[in-house]
């Protein structure tokens, strides 16, 4: 297809959603690589200029410009496409900050409403709602090129990437069915057991939305829940369509409930096992072992063989991430945990909490902890405490766990609007760390010693710290102060404190 056959297919279409899959494959390869300003043959963009808080301009300018479909006319399903039904997604993708030169989604995929009343009186999937509009799916990719929301003309410089037709596989439909039950048992049991129903709607969020593994349901209560397909699960089916590899467990897993039944079996085959006892039988080096294996440890216990978590299906489809906590022998008491990554110039630019890096690792992540306890505390000629060799540490089991709305507000919120609050009224600063004479430290580098006045682990439980080797490995810069690349943090006895409120899978 050339320019003039493009702008002919828009006249010819207009005010249909009848199309053969020939023709949208050849429109969609057209468009690849182009800007939507590019491709706005009916002007979409012009109500923009006087709106620029409209949402939904790249769909728009997908069905109107690109597709030929006439403002407002379309009617369910979006597209019929070789005369069967077919749903169309416009969705904005963001370079993996993970793995880079990959793509992720900017956000979750909105798929169709709860619809509380309807759902309940729904006895099968294949012929609920939900799976009307999941069972195919045109997406349509687009480059979200920019850390930070754009307003509505911003879109006009995005390019499209690609296009897919989407059909969920059997494991995907599995998944899907089992989410979507949840919620529909859920709401039916409140309507059979409020008298005032709507008082436990309320709770699909809170409490039922932590169970649900591909799905999520949104806004919250008294507004009008839609049904979600979760960031991390979409992700996995972007990374599918652009050939990005993932391996695949022998064993497929549908539900928690199923993940948490391989957790309790492998905790009661490997605990009270030594870890580099453990590492010897699953097959890995054991001369020198470090916390860092512990994710390739869970993936082996799993039957694969990748080194990252990340790089496994069925955990990065759940959203999953895993950490090891090793507590002390004596007291229980463990080092603090490095959490996610900080990316200054995006923070700088975040509007919202809600949109922000911070927001979302913590509220659309599972955590999963594999704990062990140190065996013996090492000590040095003069009776100081020293790190023990990972390795001998005993392996007791998994806990999982996910951060509430109400910790995120609480501990992670305030960190975020400090270190903008620091950079923005240029009240970042270097502070050395003093000898008790009052005299800068010097490292073996020749630098002073010291960090950035960041919020610290003594401020609260959220905090953050560098990792760097060495000074010279300062490759941060932020307001003309040198700085080891940062990272979010959670205290020790904090995560201690919360695991101890769980048991043992």
């Amino acid at each position: 297809m050339n320019d003039a056959e493009y702008v002919l297919f828009a006249k010819d279409k207009h005010n249909s959603n009848e199309f053969t899959r020939k023709e949208l494959e050849a429109v969609f390869d057209y468009c690849q690589g182009k800007t939507f300003e590019f491709l706005d043959r009916m002007n979409v963009f012009a109500k923009a200029f006087n709106n620029p808080k409209i949402t939904g301009i790249a769909g728009d300018v997908v069905e109107q410009s690109i597709l030929g479909m006439k403002q407002n006319s379309r009617q369910e399903p979006d597209l019929i496409v070789d005369g069967k039904q077919i749903e169309l997604k416009t969705t904005g993708l963001r370079v993996d900050k993970k793995n880079k030169g990959e793509f992720t989604p900017k956000e979750p995929v909105t798929i169709t409403a709860v619809s509380i009343n309807k759902i309940v009186d729904e006895d099968y999937f294949d012929k609920s709602t939900l799976w009307h509009k999941l069972q195919s799916i045109l997406f349509v990719y687009y480059h979200y090129n920019s850390p930070v929301t754009v307003n509505a003309l911003g879109y006009s410089k995005f390019t499209v990437l690609s296009h897919q037709f989407y059909m969920p596989s059997d494991l995907d439909r599995a998944r899907f069915e089992n989410d979507w039950r949840i919620v529909r048992d859920f709401l039916r049991k409140v309507q059979n057991t409020y008298d005032e129903p709507e008082k436990g709607y309320p709770l699909l969020s809170t409490e039922i939305n932590p169970q649900l593994v591909v799905l999520d349901t949104a806004p919250k209560y008294p507004h009008p829940p839609r049904f979600r397909i979760k960031r991390a699960y979409f992700a996995v089916i972007v990374k599918k369509h652009f050939a990005q590899k993932l391996e695949s467990l022998s064993d497929e897993y549908v539900s928690y409930e199923q993940l948490d039944i391989k957790l309790h079996s492998l905790k009661e085959m490997y605990a009270a096992q030594s870890v580099r006892a453990i590492a010897y039988e699953l097959g890995l080096d054991t001369k020198r072992i470090t916390k860092q294996m512990a994710e390739q440890l869970i993936v082996r216990m799993f039957g694969g063989n990748s080194k990252k978590m990340s790089k496994v299906e069925m955990f990065e489809a759940f959203g999953i991430t895993g950490y090891s906590i090793a507590l002390s022998a004596k007291d229980g008491r463990t080092e603090d945990t490095k959490m996610c990554p900080i990316n200054f110039s995006e923070v700088m630019e975040e509007k919202d909490f809600e949109d922000s890096d911070f927001y979302h690792y913590y509220h659309d992540n599972t955590f999963l902890f594999f704990i062990v306890k140190e065996t013996e505390v090492a000590s040095s000629a003069k009776g100081k405490e020293v790190k023990v060799d990972y390795g001998n540490n005993q392996f007791l089991g998994f806990k999982r766990v996910r951060f509430s709305e109400e910790f995120i507000y609480k501990n992670v919120k305030p960190v975020w609007e400090k270190i903008r609050e620091l950079i923005s009224e240029d009240k970042l600063e270097f502070v050395p760390d003093l000898k008790k004479d009052g005299t800068p430290i010097i490292n073996p580098t020749g630098e002073i010693k010291g960090a950035p006045n960041f919020p610290k682990s003594s401020e609260g439980i959220i905090f953050v710290r560098g990792t760097g080797s060495n000074s010279s490995d300062k490759k941060e810069c932020v307001n003309g102060i040198r700085m080891y690349r940062q990272n979010l943090w959670i205290r020790g006895d904090e995560i201690v404190e919360i695991l101890s409120q769980q048991k043992f899978i």
